[in-house]
């Protein structure tokens, strides 16, 4: 089977008309939409301003802002791994984020 590939996607600077052609079409191909988990899901909110998500899988990811370096290794390796999980099933992710992905 052949694996899904996960792409970082940025969803620019607030309001989802400004999302780029690039970053719909990705999005909108893709199975699963992850994204940062906190209080206000701002980067899922444009998606959802510009894109319908019923067909999609939403999976929320941790980032932990700790000062401990094995805790945000851990918080990586956990997210790394549940994004495995899908592409191991063959389904693409885009991994959506405010701004500029990197």
């Amino acid at each position: 089977m052949k694996k899904g590939k996960v792409y970082g996607v940025g969803v620019g600077p607030g309001d989802p008309e400004l999302m780029t052609l690039k970053a719909v079409r990705t999005i909108s191909a893709c199975k699963v939409i992850a994204y940062p988990k906190a209080k206000n899901t701002i980067a899922l909110d444009i998606v959802k301003g510009e894109i319908s998500l019923d067909d999609k899988v939403l999976l929320p990811l941790e980032f932990t802002m700790s000062q401990d370096e094995d805790v945000r290794k851990r918080s990586y390796l956990e997210n790394a791994l549940k994004l495995k999980e899908y592409s191991d099933k063959g389904f693409d992710t885009a991994l959506i984020n405010l701004g500029d992905v990197s």
